[in-house]
């Protein structure tokens, strides 16, 4: 009976385990995919320093929540 609680228990850590990491996968795609957005719409439109360090700003913050787990 204790083996099949332990096992029971480590089936259920392994799942836990699985859940956080491809939430954390889904948060950097989207993370990177709000990046790739937000650079792309700035292409082409010939616009000056401060809007790039703004955009780089966003991409960093971006980037840094998807690193920290912000789901």
């Amino acid at each position: 009976m204790v083996e099949v609680i332990r096992r029971s228990t480590e089936v259920i850590g392994q799942e836990y385990i699985v859940g956080r990491m491809r939430a954390q996968k889904d948060a950097i795609e989207k993370a990177r995919e709000e990046a790739r957005k937000v650079v792309e719409s700035g292409q082409g439109e010939g616009e000056n320093d401060v809007n790039e360090k703004e955009k780089e700003e966003e991409v960093a913050r971006a980037s840094q929540e998807a690193r920290v787990g912000i789901v």
